[in-house]
């Protein structure tokens, strides 16, 4: 019996010395991955292997919720003819930076674990992340190994015991898993949504400027609860949202499940401006709000000189002075129904706090009934103008 509970008062012990700043930290960025749709990678070998392979399941399907965006996550220990492929031609070492190299973009998270730290393919894996510009978190145990040095941020079990070092990543990923769902749990229930009080905490800069965005909120859930054509619920909640922002210029585009647009609203210098449909879609074809379309992600543009997915609209005058953009997916699902973006004349503008916050404005528009509309949009071009037409007369109701 005695080893019994020898074992249990280490683990106790164990949990003692984790750092809590750090698993907060990491849930932090799994929630604003989340948010901005970025994906999400775990790697590990063996028993590291299988809490990944659980760590996967349990971010993809209990962290669930109706108007959100799920979590894109995808295991790097899963796909066992891959795996084996790069193992047999390549060496062991490379089967997960090979598979990363093809899928990783700029601001993903890739999870590394690794009981001793030293597992080189876990530590070429996270080096590969990092020169693609991933963000990187990893589990580890012992003395952290080469692992610990070589991610952005290290969630480490002061353990020597292999069984112990396990226990507690299984624990730590059962235990961010039910945070990042609790953080959408805990909106009001509401329609059409509030913001998550993590994010109010996360404003960072916003907030020491004397930014407070409650009521600000508020006020974009009253404009969304109130019935009013479609054309008049995008003007005021981008009016509002640029406003709140103190951005120069905002766009709102809106398309229907074939990807054409029904209607755009932009705001610049403090007014709200119809465009045609043509200028509209040269916009989502040379610019920003077409990648963010096709590829479902939002994004910041720190600085539109050196990024060529910013098209300058031509009502914006001879002189661009928009140089940080930040631009978020309207979605219904999985299928994204429009664009919000914000523009800046101030470089380094918005952060990631900033992308979130605006994220979840998102998800309030997409939940006032915004979701349906495409649904509704005829197969053919003739009859999709028709329903053109009958969209901007009908009344939206927050749902």
């Amino acid at each position: 019996m005695q080893d019994i509970y020898d074992y249990l008062e280490a683990v106790q012990r164990d949990l003692n010395h984790l750092a809590m700043d750090k698993i907060e930290e990491g849930i932090t960025r799994l929630h604003e991955a989340r948010i901005a749709r970025r994906k999400v990678f775990i790697m590990g070998n063996g028993g590291s292997a299988s809490t990944a392979t659980h760590f996967v399941c349990d971010l993809a399907k209990n962290t669930r919720m109706p108007g959100w965006p799920s979590f894109r996550v995808i295991g790097l220990a899963d796909n066992m003819a891959i795996f084996s492929a790069y193992a047999n031609d390549e060496g062991y070492e490379s089967v997960f930076a090979e598979q990363l190299s093809n899928l990783v973009e700029p601001k993903d998270i890739v999870i590394g674990i690794s009981t001793s730290g030293n597992s080189l393919n876990v530590v070429r894996a996270v080096e590969a992340a990092k020169a693609h510009g991933a963000y990187t978190i990893g589990f580890t145990g012992f003395d952290g190994g080469e692992l610990a040095s070589a991610v952005d941020l290290d969630i480490h079990v002061a353990s020597d015991c292999i069984e112990r070092v396990e226990d507690l990543h299984l624990m730590l990923e059962h235990l961010m898993t039910k945070a990042l769902r609790e953080r959408l749990e805990n909106l009001a229930l509401q329609a059409p949504v509030t913001l998550p009080e993590v994010i109010l905490e996360e404003e960072g800069d916003l907030a020491d400027e004397g930014q407070d965005w409650r009521p600000a909120l508020s006020a974009l859930q009253h404009s969304l609860s109130s019935d009013q054509t479609l054309t008049a619920l995008l003007e005021r909640a981008l009016l509002l949202i640029v406003e709140r922002f103190g951005a120069r210029s905002g766009s709102i585009i809106v398309f229907d499940q074939k990807g054409r647009i029904i209607e755009g609203v932009l705001a610049y210098a403090g007014e709200v401006r119809r465009s045609d449909k043509e200028h509209l879609s040269t916009t989502v074809k040379r610019g920003l709000a077409g990648w963010v379309r096709r590829m479902g992600q939002a994004t910041v543009v720190e600085d539109t000189a050196t990024d060529g997915r910013w098209f300058r609209a031509s009502w914006q005058g001879g002189r661009d002075e928009s140089r940080t953009i930040m631009s978020v997916p309207l979605l219904a699902g999985d299928t994204v129904i429009g664009v919000l973006s914000l523009a800046n004349s101030r470089p380094n503008r918005f952060r990631t706090a900033d992308l979130a916050l605006l994220g979840a404005m998102a998800v309030a528009i997409s939940n006032s009934g915004l979701g349906t509309l495409g649904e509704s949009m005829g197969r053919t071009e003739d009859d999709n103008q028709t329903a053109s037409i009958g969209l901007r007369n009908q009344s939206i109701r927050s749902r």
